[in-house]
Order: C-alpha cells, then sequence, then structure tokens
C-alpha cells in the first residue's frame, strides 16, 4: 500500500449560499468517482437510499445526471467534486497538525 494521499475539495450549494469541504483520504480511494468521493464524505442521507452497494441502477442514473451536470442534486444542496490535490505522508501530518483530516 503507497503511502501517498490526496486532499479531496467539494462545493456545496445550499440555496443562495456556497460553502466548501475539504477531506484527506488514501491515493487509492482518490481514483474512486467524483460520486463514491461524495457518498464516502456526506454518506447515505445525501442521496435519500438505504444501501449504496444495492443500488447500482440508482447509481448509474446520478452517474449520468452528474457526468451531464457535473454536479449532483443532493437532499440538501447541491454537490460537485471541485479538486483532487495529491499529498506526500508529510505533508498529511502537516494538514493534520492543523486539524485538516
Amino acid at each position: 500500500m503507497s503511502d501517498e494521499f490526496a486532499m479531496i475539495r467539494y462545493e456545496v450549494q445550499d440555496g443562495d449560499k456556497s460553502y466548501y469541504d475539504q477531506h484527506i483520504v488514501h491515493i487509492d480511494v482518490s481514483r474512486g468517482t467524483d460520486l463514491e468521493l461524495i457518498h464516502r464524505m456526506y454518506g447515505l442521507d445525501a442521496f435519500d437510499v438505504d444501501d449504496w452497494h444495492e443500488m447500482a441502477e440508482e447509481r448509474a442514473l446520478l452517474a449520468e445526471e452528474y457526468e451531464k451536470n457535473r454536479c449532483i442534486e443532493t437532499s440538501w444542496g447541491v454537490v460537485k467534486v471541485i479538486g483532487k490535490q495529491p499529498m506526500s505522508h508529510e505533508t498529511k501530518e502537516l494538514f493534520n497538525s492543523y486539524g485538516v483530516y
């Protein structure tokens, strides 16, 4: 397993307000689809479904919507991945020391 990580950045639009989230994941996780990353960050509640792994048909429709619009509408706002920045273990530790995980 590699000792590399990536910071994933998200933009969330809730009505007229926008805010940004980020979290640091293993580099292998960062290679997932944007929908997988959004699910990992925000959980199932974002998609109003019970089990992510048993919703292949719904995931395919969500993926089509995401590809078309470059964002996904969730139960609490519109979310998109806006960046994936690779980083070393040392850089991750530095961010962690400032409270960014």
